[in-house]
């Protein structure tokens, strides 16, 4: 990013207040009292020559209708500016006045965020049914390359609140109008990378109860159900799965900084998948060090 005078560091503060409600920006979110679904959106103010202008990317995979959208007031009618997913550069000057949202149009859904944000509370209330009943929801949709197109699953992750201070997350499944807890994230990350391989979700997670630890785990859709199967916990270690030059899997172990980036890259393995009902974890000497097996995916919301 350029650097840009001090009159438009106050036109980028402007602007990211005005960037309301649907994107992640920066690192920070805008928040309002509801349950809105997220996108991560990367945001810049750059100098071009004599001008400055609004730069913005989501970098996501194909497959999704997601667009930059503006209007002159905070309550629309919006029209849409761009396909955000290719990246867009707009002048200062005929942004100044106005509102912006970044809006995504779910694969398979209604372009209304309405029935994630529903499936979510249903599916808290019915779980804990002595919850807050002033809990809010802090929907984060994880866009992983080629998932929909593989399994017509969509991932998201959940932050809960109440007052504005947060006290759970979790990460879910949404397949078919039905939400399934993915993994666990008490005392950890939760979800931390995930690849798509042929039919298969290839994930990796993190959580702690005393002990901080990893799980590597595998979801498929069978006969429109899910399956999963996870390895046991690694202690003291983040890890992360990420498509090899050769069409397989690999288990890196590092410091986790998001979904799918993580820094101080190590090799720890690679997944063997000769055998898709126990797939092994090869280590780098050649030993098996952990094997993926089926689970039921019981893991509750607890709050």
């Amino acid at each position: 990013m350029k650097h840009f005078a001090r009159h438009n560091v106050a036109a980028a503060s402007l602007l990211l207040l005005l960037l309301v409600f649907d994107a992640w920006l920066g690192g920070f979110t805008a928040r309002i009292m509801a349950d809105p679904v997220t996108v991560n959106c990367q945001l810049a103010i750059r100098r071009e020559g004599a001008n400055a202008a609004i730069v913005w990317n989501l970098p996501i995979g194909e497959g999704y209708g997601v667009t930059f959208q503006s209007a002159s007031s905070i309550r629309g009618p919006w029209s849409t500016v761009a396909n955000a997913v290719d990246g867009h550069t707009e002048p200062l000057s005929a942004s100044e006045g106005r509102f912006f949202r970044v809006v995504a149009m779910m694969p398979g859904t209604a372009a209304s965020s309405l029935p994630v944000t529903q499936l979510v509370r249903d599916f808290a209330f019915s779980s804990i049914p002595q919850l807050n009943p002033a809990t809010e929801f802090e929907i984060r949709w994880v866009p992983i390359k080629g998932l929909w197109q593989a399994l017509e699953v969509q991932v998201f992750k959940v932050r809960c609140f109440v007052d504005r201070q947060q006290f759970n997350e979790f990460d879910c499944v949404i397949h078919q109008g039905k939400l399934t807890v993915l993994g666990c994230s008490i005392g950890g990350y939760g979800l931390m990378s995930g690849v798509v391989q042929s039919s298969s979700l290839y994930y990796t997670y993190s959580w702690g109860s005393g002990i901080h630890r990893s799980h590597i785990g595998r979801l498929e859709v069978v006969n429109d159900e899910l399956k999963f199967w996870e390895s046991g916990g690694f202690a003291d270690r983040d890890l992360f799965v990420s498509p090899t030059s050769s069409g397989g899997i690999q288990v890196l172990s590092g410091k986790y900084a998001e979904v799918n980036q993580w820094l101080d890259s190590q090799e720890f393995g690679t997944i063997d998948q000769q055998d898709p009902a126990q797939m092994k974890i090869i280590g780098p000497d050649g030993a098996v060090v952990g094997t993926l097996l089926p689970t039921d995916a019981t893991i509750q919301l607890l709050l």
